[in-house]
């Protein structure tokens, strides 16, 4: 490039400097889109792997466990609050004593980690995980009626409503989502074993207030 008896030194170093410069802006421009596309993508590879450690952090094993936290919660608010409030409650609830009353929520209670057991080591499929997914339903429901609904038609707090929309209503929802997602239960076998459950559950509850006289030692109410 810079040979021969006439070459000029002075354009000669231009040259190469000007190669030199071409070279170095290649490599920069090279390096900074290699940089660009490393910031571009680091973004999505981390917003991956944080759904994944989501949707692992809430799986339909993890939820059977917060269901059942939030059903003793929620029962240990109606404990303590609504054996009172049943009394004036009306036609909303029948009037219950206290002792029947958190009888009844203890077994309620026990039955839901029951559940929660039965789902977590039966795996898919299986009794256990419609038990749960129909309690989870029956809880859902619980959260419109009586709650949400005694609370708006007689104009003061329900005892239960805000541990029912807090905690009831998320989890149970969150729940049912998973089990369907994950394949713990199918729409068809739901369909009537949800259902079920509800039944279950309700016809249940007056039989538990006998018992919870009985066991307190109390004249069954007429």
């Amino acid at each position: 490039m810079c040979t021969g008896p006439v070459a000029d030194t002075s354009r000669c170093h231009m040259a190469i400097t000007s190669t030199i410069w071409s070279r170095a802006t290649c490599i920069t421009r090279t390096a900074t889109i290699a940089t660009i596309t490393d910031l571009w993508a680091r973004p999505k590879a981390l917003t991956q792997r944080t759904r994944n450690a989501w949707c692992f952090a809430v799986s339909f094993v993890v939820l059977c466990w917060l269901f059942v936290a939030a059903v003793a919660i929620h029962n240990l608010e109606e404990a303590i609050l609504l054996p009172a409030w049943s009394r004036t409650a009306g036609r909303w609830h029948v009037p219950v004593g206290a002792s029947e009353f958190r009888f009844a929520v203890i077994v309620l209670t026990a039955l839901a980690v029951i559940a929660a057991l039965l789902a977590s080591m039966g795996g898919k499929n299986t009794v256990g995980a419609y038990l749960i997914a129909g309690y989870a339903l029956a809880m859902l429901l619980n959260v419109v009626f009586p709650h949400l609904i005694a609370t708006i038609a007689l104009r003061r707090y329900a005892p239960g409503t805000g541990t029912a929309v807090l905690l009831n209503l998320p989890t149970t929802v969150l729940l049912l989502h998973h089990a369907f997602a994950e394949g713990y239960i199918d729409a068809g076998t739901f369909a009537w074993s949800g259902p079920l459950v509800v039944v279950g559950l309700v016809v249940l509850i007056p039989v538990l207030f006998l018992l919870g006289r009985t066991v307190a030692g109390q004249p069954a109410q007429g």
